[in-house]
């Protein structure tokens, strides 16, 4: 909200500004700022010389990799997963809560921890599901699943 009071008053206190500062909408006036500031970014010194590093595999080191794995580990844990990946005829599904809803599952000992899916084609598929029920891992949680097309 800020953010666009902001840009409304510099394009209002530009002349040009003055006819089209009223004409812009929430979305469209943040998506200017993002992009300001994204073309800023990119320009800077810093930005290239860590692009560089990012794309230079063969400078990282294990403390690096180390430290990525922790950080992708937080964002799965904050976010949660969803992978789903295909293979020729094959797909893989892989999903986990996000860190609160995983936090309200662990609390309450109730709910979904993870889920892994194998399908072939349109017509199969199994789901295997690691979940927690009254406190105690769920042993029961395996589904198979087959469609019939008839043409």
């Amino acid at each position: 909200m800020r953010l666009t009071a902001l840009l409304g008053l510099l394009l209002a206190a530009s002349p040009a500004g003055a006819q089209t500062a009223g004409a812009l909408s929430r979305d469209q006036a943040l998506d200017m700022m993002v992009d300001a500031v994204k073309g800023w970014g990119v320009e800077q010194d810093e930005v290239r010389s860590a692009q560089a590093f990012i794309n230079d595999r063969s400078s990282w080191g294990p403390e690096l990799k180390a430290a990525a794995g922790v950080a992708e580990g937080a964002m799965v844990y904050l976010q949660g997963m969803s992978l789903s990946h295909r293979y020729r005829m094959w797909r893989l599904n892989l999903g986990t809560p996000s860190g609160q809803s995983l936090n309200d599952i662990v609390a309450g000992g109730n709910g979904r921890l993870a889920s892994i899916g194998l399908g072939l084609g349109q017509r199969w598929s199994a789901e295997a599901v690691l979940g927690l029920r009254e406190g105690r891992f769920n042993n029961d949680s395996l589904r198979f699943n087959y469609t019939l097309k008839f043409d």
